[in-house]
């Protein structure tokens, strides 16, 4: 059922501005994981969310012009 759901929202919201929601989802796991299953923090979780944020900064980056 989720799965059609996603896929209704991505039809709906066409492809490339859905996945400026779908690439953070994993910055939003690591505390998820943290609060509510009492995982402990540990630095692959810092080394992700660097990744992801990252990514995320040089995605948005625009191009300098010539």
């Amino acid at each position: 059922m989720s799965d059609n759901s996603a896929r209704r929202a991505i039809d709906r919201a066409r492809p490339g501005r859905a996945g400026a929601f779908v690439n953070p989802a994993p910055a939003f796991g690591a505390p998820m994981a943290v609060v509510l299953l009492g995982e402990p923090f540990a630095a692959y979780h810092v080394a992700a969310l660097a990744l992801v944020v990252g990514r995320n900064a040089v995605a948005q980056r625009r191009p300098s012009p010539r």
